[in-house]
């Protein structure tokens, strides 16, 4: 884990925060975010070229969790990403979604993985990354070592 978490940071060529496009829609059943505390940023990975955008939600009544995390990862030359998103209710109903696009309709809908899943197995290494890479670059913006 640690080679690939130093690959990770040695892939990391640019770190931006805010900007992202996520679909103003949320699912149906989640709480009102908007006045959750917020962190966002993204990055752009080489070999493959690819990009990552993500915004982490605080809920006030859980401070230490990232109640919500909405994320997109774009492959070079593919067909453009959904946007997908975790909800951690309360630290034991996690769910997950992701955001297709209806034929036809510049919206998307939202559709829950089923818990236990394949599609919902496989978000878990995309999500740890999501979450090495957002404490990355906090240690960055303060002006920290890279571990």
């Amino acid at each position: 884990m640690r080679v690939r978490a130093a690959a990770l940071v040695l892939l990391l060529a640019a770190c931006a925060s805010g900007g992202h496009r996520f679909t103003a829609r949320l699912p149906h059943g989640l709480p009102d975010i908007s006045r959750w505390e917020k962190s966002a940023g993204s990055a752009e990975f080489k070999a493959p070229d690819r990009s990552l955008e993500y915004e982490l939600y605080v809920a006030p009544q859980r401070p230490s969790v990232y109640s919500v995390t909405r994320y997109r990862v774009r492959e070079a030359g593919a067909v453009p990403a959904n946007e997908k998103l975790q909800w951690d209710r309360d630290g034991r109903d996690v769910r997950r979604y992701e955001c297709v696009a209806d034929a036809g309709d510049a919206a998307c809908r939202w559709r829950e993985f089923s818990h236990g899943s394949k599609e919902y197995d496989g978000e878990l290494s995309t999500l740890v990354a999501v979450y090495f890479l957002h404490a990355e670059l906090l240690h960055r913006r303060a002006g920290a070592p890279v571990r």
